[in-house]
Parts: structure tokens; sequence; C-alpha cells
């Protein structure tokens, strides 16, 4: 039987099963009368039968692993098309099957003239089908006693008719995040590295298939599946040389913290060296904590930076209370990043650098920081973020407000000690801060004279005498015990706020644990961010129910809507904001808020 003809279609998933142990294929479970061996790439798999009675008969070769669950829920109803490089030996024709358990659904060919090694065959599945077990079948008409079918490859593929409208979009991208969870098991909990590869590619495919309908999509796509396998094999270098960096920092030491800093490019390194760092040397920071537990700071960096960050001056300061180790970042992970500062992507990369600090500190049972280097700390931050975990909290979160960053590094950098410190208290540095806030957050203020309002979930603020007051429904995680890091499990590159979070509290009990921040007086920082900057706003003064229903509902899960009902205040001194709102007037128009975000509410 010739092969099909081709159908106009669009691949939107792949499962490969290659002819070596590394991606699979050997780990099929070919019956006790079938002899396996693996061979190279230029033979193939050969499977022979040594079944006295194969003739008349079949040989029939059937895996014991399933077709993954993801790529089966979405198959349904779209065409699958099985591709087979083989030949037989002692016969002159094979057969390929796709099976479909608990349906009795069996859709099979056979072919001949296997002078051509390449073969194809179609099998549309049906909605029924989804979830249900899938197992692809190879089998031969043996001409004598022994008969051996040599694989090469085989590829099973969900294909899209190119005529189909947009429906299966976002099904696409669910898949997607499930398979990728299921990838990242597989290799943090079974240690399955083919497998877990397996999947990673089967995720590149689909985001191929996404991205050629938005370019935008197809930038942040193709980073991310780079992040993706750059994640990967940082996990297994770190399986190759265990303990992780630095582990001997904590030798015989009880309590135990990771400081966790990705950092990337001229301009954050500058910000770091300068600002950041100089701020964390302050007495109630890293001298403080010191004091409390043992300290292993990770710079994380692409070679050529963490060279130059550890030949500052600042760094011999730092080794006075901390064991600074630097984790090198691959290049090609940054490059996309320095060449495109706009983009989103900086944020997927800072959460992919932040994962491996959070997976160091998993494997040494330590709490962890996770600090961006383009910040700047209030002098006792770090001793009180601590002191907070010691009383129970296993998640402190919070936000703040951007600065802008030329200006107020300046201003910053008068309060430079000889000693290499910069020491502001909380209120000191937020009077200071209020001078240089960025364009971008002047426009989250909520006000009816504010007609360039900026609708983000990210921020909503207010301003009331002595204090600016903040509601979110993405906070940072600045700090997380241990016992949360135990809850988290497998890798990620989500961006570090709640998206991390809501891997780590689930249950009401857990969520006892997650505390927001509510005064910013002696715990305080603020961000950095370049005056350029900008981000489009409305035009115009944005009303409480379309706020909802464009900004707040189509992003926000349960743990959104609980952390933005939740307030931060950072506190001013001699600030009043004279015919501002008092706090009553604030709390009645933050309750009417709430009501229209409720009122809209997806039922």
């Amino acid at each position: 039987m010739p092969a099909p003809a081709p159908i106009p279609a669009m691949v939107i998933g792949k499962f490969s099963l290659g002819v070596d142990g590394a991606d699979g294929l050997s780990r099929w479970s070919w019956g006790p009368t079938h002899n396996v061996s693996t061979l190279d790439q230029e033979h193939g798999l050969i499977v022979s039968s040594t079944d006295p009675h194969a003739n008349p008969g079949h040989l029939s070769v059937v895996p014991s692993i399933r077709i993954p669950e993801q790529f089966a829920r979405l198959s349904a109803g779209r065409i699958v098309r099985v591709m087979v490089v083989a030949r037989t030996v002692g016969a002159d024709e094979f057969g390929v099957a796709y099976v479909v358990e608990g349906n009795e659904r069996l859709e099979w060919t056979i072919f001949r003239n296997l002078d051509t090694e390449y073969r194809e065959y179609v099998f549309d599945l049906e909605p029924a089908d989804t979830g249900l077990p899938h197992h692809l079948c190879i089998w031969g008409d043996p001409t004598g006693k022994n008969l051996a079918v040599v694989i090469r490859s085989i590829d099973i593929a969900v294909e899209e008719p190119l005529d189909r409208d947009d429906r299966g979009y976002n099904q696409v991208d669910g898949v997607i995040q499930e398979l990728r969870q299921w990838s990242y098991d597989k290799l943090y909990k079974e240690c399955d590295v083919a497998l877990a590869r397996l999947g990673l590619d089967w995720v590149r495919r689909l985001r191929t298939h996404r991205s050629s309908r938005d370019n935008w999509l197809g930038r942040e796509d193709h980073y991310l599946a780079a992040l993706d396998y750059g994640l990967l094999d940082n996990v297994l270098e770190w399986r190759r040389a265990t303990p992780p960096p630095g582990a001997e920092a904590f030798n015989n030491a009880d309590r135990r913290v990771v400081i966790g800093i990705p950092v990337w490019g001229a301009e954050f390194i500058q910000c770091l060296t300068d600002i950041l760092l100089p701020s964390l040397l302050a007495e109630g920071n890293l001298p403080g904590l010191a004091k409390r537990a043992r300290v292993l700071l990770y710079i994380l960096a692409p070679t050529a930076d963490a060279v130059a960050i550890s030949n500052h001056p600042i760094c011999a300061l730092l080794r006075q209370y901390a064991q600074v180790e630097f984790v090198f970042v691959n290049e090609t992970l940054v490059h996309p990043i320095t060449n495109h500062p706009e983009d989103g992507r900086r944020y997927w990369l800072y959460g992919a650098l932040h994962q491996i600090s959070v997976y160091y500190a998993q494997a040494l049972g330590a709490d962890i920081f996770l600090l961006n280097p383009d910040t700047i700390y209030a002098q006792n931050s770090l001793v009180g973020l601590y002191a907070l975990g010691e009383k129970g909290a296993d998640a402190i979160v919070f936000t703040s407000l951007r600065l802008k960053r030329s200006a107020a590094s300046r201003q910053f950098r008068e309060y430079l000690d000889n000693d290499g410190a910069i020491r502001l208290d909380g209120v000191n540095l937020a009077n200071i801060a209020v001078e240089f806030i960025h364009p971008v957050h002047r426009r989250c203020f909520m006000h009816p004279e504010n007609r360039d309002f900026l609708p983000r979930m990210v921020n909503l603020q207010w301003e009331v005498p002595n204090a600016i007051v903040m509601h979110a429904a993405h906070l940072q995680p600045h700090f997380l015990s241990r016992r949360a890091l135990a809850r988290l499990s497998g890798l990620d590159y989500n961006t570090v706020d709640t998206r991390l979070i809501s891997r780590m509290f689930v249950t009401s009990e857990e969520l006892r644990h997650l505390y927001v921040l509510p005064c910013m007086r002696d715990i305080c920082y603020f961000e950095l961010t370049p005056e350029e900057r900008v981000w489009p706003s409305s035009g115009r003064s944005f009303p409480n129910d379309r706020f909802a229903e464009e900004w707040f509902w189509p992003s926000c899960s349960p743990l959104n809507e609980l952390l933005f009902q939740q307030r931060t205040e950072i506190v001013l001194e001699n600030q009043p904001y004279v015919g501002l709102r008092s706090r009553e007037s604030l709390d009645k128009e933050f309750k009417a808020l709430l009501a229209d975000i409720d009122r809209v509410r997806p039922r």
C-alpha cells in the first residue's frame, strides 16, 4: 500500500521515539519471544522473533509506555499522523496500528514493497478518545520462523488543517503548561533525562505552531524554549556535581540562608555594585543576618559579568558576612535580552535564574531571599524579614514603587559611607524615593485627575497623608522558608511573583503562613527603572467595571484575588499631600472597587 497523500495541515505537537535508549524506544516491551538490540543510528533498532510457532502468525511489537496523556488530550478530534522509518528482514510487509484502549479503537495499515524505508499513515482521533491510553503497534507477517523489524524512528504527530479557526489556541497553551510540568517532573522527581528532553521537544514544537500565528509570540516562545533547555542543562550539571556550589559554607550549620541575585549586562552590574550591594552592607542586612544564620550568596551571571563583579572591591566586603558563589549563565540566554531590552523576556530570565537559586536552597535545606540587582533595601530589611520567617511566615510578599534609575541612584550614592555601605532606614528611604517616582507608576495612582491612568494589576496606588497605599494582585516573594521550598515540585521559569507562590501555597493551612507585608517602615525596598521605559496607557481615567473586565479577571486566579484585597503602606514623614483623600474615603473607594470587580465576576 503506498503512503497516503499528504493532508494540508500544520503540526501542532510531535511525540518522537528514536533508536537509542536516550529517547525512549528501547524502553518498550517486546514480549518474551522477541529479542531487542539497540544498534547505531545507521542501522536502527532490530526486533526479531524466535518463536518456533511464529509461522503462520504475526510478530506484534507493542509499547509498554503510553503516549503521554497531554498528547492524547490535544489530539482528540484532530488528525494523527504516524510516520515510521523501518524495514523488515524475513517478510515482504509490515503493519502499523494506532490503538486507543477503552473505546476498542484500532486503526491499522499494511505496507508492502519495502525498498523505500519511509512509511506514513493518517489516523483521525475522536473526542471520546481523550484521556484514554494510546499505544502504537508494529507487526510483521513472517515468511519463516525468524522475522526482524528494523526501526529507524517513529514520529506521532498531531496535525491541524490549515483552514481551522483559532478555537484550539488556548487549549494548545494549556497543554504546553501541563506538558512542561510533566517534563520537569520526569527530570526532577524521577531523574529521567530522556523523557524530560522528549517532553520539552514536544513543547517546543507546540510553541512553533502557536508562534506562526503571532510574530510577537514567536519571539517569546522561541526564547522560552531556550530557557527550558537551559534549566534542564543546569540541573544536569548540578546532578553531576552534587552538592550545590558553596555547600561547604553550611557544614555544621543549623540555620542556613541562601541569597540569590541574577544579573547581566553593564547597567544591571552598575545597579548591583553601586546601590544594591552597598545597601545590603548596612548593619540590619547582611551583617545582622550573618549573626543569626550561615549565609551563602549566589550571583548568577554570564562569565564575563561574573569576573567583573568578582574583581569589584565590594566583593571583598561581602565575603566578611557570606560565602559568595558565582553561577555561570549561558550567554545564549542573555543575548536576546541585551539586544531587545524592552521585551518582556528579561522577566522570564529572572524567573529561570531565581529558580536555580531555589533549587540549590532546596537541596541545602535553607531559607532563601530572592533579590533583583536593580533595587535598594532599607538598612533593617533582611533581618526584619528573617525574623518574620522565624515566627512562622513561610513566604513574605510585597510590592513597591519604581523609581527613575539615574536620578534616584545619584541621590542614594550621596549616602555611601567610607566603609562601602548605604545606610537608610525605611522612612528616610521612602521620603527620598517619592521624589523620584517613575512616570509609569505615577500613572498607576487612583484619582479622578489622572487622565493618563495605566490600569495594571501589578500596582494600584492611592496617596493619603504620610503614606502611599498599594493594592496589587501580583506580589513579589522576597523571602521563602525551607518549609515552603519543600513543597515546590520541579523547576520552572515562572516570573517571581504570584505564579511562583501559587505552586507552594494551595491549602488553607498553607495560606495561613503566606504573609503580605502590611507596612513598609523598617522593611522597605524600591526598584530602579530606566527613565525611558514606558507602557501604553488608556489616555483617560479608567472606570472600575472596565478595569475588572479587561484587566483583572482575564489574568486573575483565586490567589490573585486574595492578595489584591491585602494592603501595603509605604510610610512617609512630613508629606501630608494636602487636599487628597483621607484614609476613610480611601476605604470606601476600595470597597466600591471590590464590589464592581465582583459584579462582573465570570460566572
